[in-house]
């Protein structure tokens, strides 16, 4: 069990780093302004 660090696999730790990332551009995305912020949405005008 040399793969393991607190008593759970690489993978956990892999998965918790994806979500941080996520959770940032989700952050970042929200403040911008612009084309950026709209992109993957549909214009309500």
């Amino acid at each position: 069990m040399a793969g393991t660090v607190l008593g759970v696999g690489a993978g956990v730790f892999i998965l918790a780093l994806l979500w941080v990332l996520v959770l940032l551009l989700c952050v970042l995305l929200s403040r911008a302004s612009g084309v950026a912020s709209s992109a993957g949405l549909p214009s309500s005008q």
